[in-house]
């Protein structure tokens, strides 16, 4: 296989994620809100950096454009910064 064929997602970076606030802002709900629809697993997955707890802008841009289905059960991917 030719090694240039491959693709590979770069990792997200702080500058390409949302925090629970950016998020409820960007949604237009409280940052409450926010965390009950993490827990209950209505969000995307999120991406940890550390203790942080971030979402892709590409996520939440694809999760919005589906109609906001519920995510698949699963840890957070955890990134190194």
């Amino acid at each position: 296989m030719n090694m240039k064929s491959i693709h590979q997602t770069p990792p997200a970076t702080h500058a390409d994620t949302h925090s629970a606030a950016d998020l409820a802002k960007r949604i237009g709900i409280s940052l409450r809100q926010v965390r009950r629809m993490d827990a209950d697993g209505t969000l995307p997955q999120p991406v940890r950096f550390g203790k942080l707890k971030r979402w892709t802008r590409l996520s939440i841009d694809a999760w919005l454009a589906a109609g906001c289905p519920k995510r698949k059960p699963g840890k957070a991917t955890t990134q190194s910064a």
